[in-house]
């Protein structure tokens, strides 16, 4: 059974790198639903063992119905959502090294060959995000090649056993791709370097869904609704190598009266992120991850949003996909000196000290307008996904035309 039949003759084989149903969701769940929303998307996840999943299955009821779910992706796409579908892949060796990683994804191509012709996939968009997925560029008959780069992963703490080995990847994949989309300025500035077709693709927000934080019928859930006020919040993975850590520590020390919430994963892309000194804090709370429907309401008990990033090789690469959410929703927003965020200093108040984002806060929480809150929302409902999603098929578009006409025999 194949792909029901869409509007768009184009069909698309994304490898994310993540899973699908990860929490919180990142740039590839939200651009590949919105492309299913006209297009087939098969949305490869990638290898994982099915020990691990079996492990899982005797935990929870929860845990359970994910690997369930998993082991049929092993059989066949799983169909989400308008013409999406998720497939899953075996893991035969550990990743630590760059020829295991390539033998895993190579031993599940003949499997994942026999699903794109059978599903009606042959001559896709082959739609890349992380650099170790090259194993399979050039090997499911695409018809085009597009690597979208939403990191600078050899600055990621995850892989600092094998950075070499990532720039590797990732050399290859930018001399291969037909089209390189980036996320961020200095992404751009690096990627294109190496790869003239180069695209500046800025990260979004999802208005529609964050506006909800100002809908009087929206629900606070009760974890938060019971804190203190003000309620100072964060929303995405409190990693050490990303947070401010220090920065959150002084704020909860010089504020007893504030009620610093951070909901959010720990430990994703750095394998241990200590978060001991914060718990110590009595007025900082770590909700942990929330589903994704859920966080306007979250949102909606802050008194103010907060980026509080380090600055540092990764970071000044980054743009943070929770920017425009926390316009949409209209809060204040303080945000650490991010060089991606320099445009928008008229928004929000940027800080480049602990004492200056105190102060900061202190300003919005007392001083925010209703002028302020509109220019927030304007800007957050220039930049959607549906916005950026177009953008990216209009380039893809003219790729593949200009495919077609360099390759058209002569009359």
């Amino acid at each position: 059974m194949g792909p029901a039949m869409s509007p768009c003759d184009l069909a698309i084989i994304c490898l994310p790198g993540s899973l699908y149903d990860f929490v919180p969701w990142t740039n590839r769940q939200h651009i590949m639903t919105r492309l299913a929303r006209t297009c087939p998307v098969l949305y490869v996840e990638p290898p994982r063992y099915p020990w691990k999943q079996l492990a899982k299955a005797m935990l929870g009821l929860r845990r359970e119905q994910q690997a369930r779910r998993w082991f049929r992706r092993i059989l066949s796409p799983e169909h989400r959502e308008n013409h999406l579908y998720i497939l899953a892949l075996l893991q035969y060796l550990p990743t630590y090294r760059r020829a295991w990683r390539q033998f895993n994804y190579r031993l599940n191509l003949p499997r994942l060959r026999r699903i794109v012709a059978g599903w009606g996939f042959q001559g896709a968009v082959l739609w890349i995000y992380t650099p170790d997925a090259v194993a399979l560029a050039g090997r499911l008959g695409e018809r085009l090649l597009c690597y979208d780069c939403v990191d600078e992963y050899a600055e990621q703490p995850y892989y600092q056993d094998n950075f070499a080995e990532i720039r590797q990847d990732e050399a290859e994949l930018l001399a291969k791709a037909d089209v390189v989309f980036t996320t961020a300025r200095n992404l751009y500035q690096r990627k294109r370097q190496a790869n003239p077709n180069t695209y500046l693709t800025p990260n979004v927000g999802d208005y529609d869904h964050f506006v909800r934080a100002m809908a009087q019928e929206t629900p606070i859930p009760l974890d938060i609704a019971s804190l203190p006020q003000p309620v100072i919040g964060f929303v995405g993975a409190v990693d050490g190598y990303k947070v401010d850590l220090d920065l959150l520590e002084r704020l909860a020390a010089w504020h007893a009266e504030w009620s610093i919430v951070l909901i959010g994963p720990s430990s994703l892309a750095e394998r241990e992120t200590d978060l001991t000194r914060l718990t110590r804090k009595g007025n900082i709370h770590l909700l942990g991850p929330r589903p994704y429907q859920s966080l306007p309401g979250y949102i909606k008990a802050f008194a103010a949003c907060i980026i509080p990033y380090r600055i540092n090789a990764y970071t000044q690469n980054c743009f943070p996909i929770k920017f425009f959410e926390f316009l949409a929703s209209g809060k204040p927003v303080v945000v650490s000196n991010l060089p991606e965020l320099e445009p928008y200093r008229h928004l929000v108040r940027m800080a480049d000290s602990p004492e200056t984002f105190g102060r900061a806060l202190e300003e919005v929480l007392v001083g925010d307008t209703e002028e302020a809150r509109q220019a927030r929302l304007a800007e957050a409902r220039r930049n959607t996904w549906e916005a950026k999603v177009a953008r990216q098929l209009e380039i893809v578009a003219a790729a593949l035309a200009n495919r077609l006409y360099i390759n058209r025999p002569p009359a």
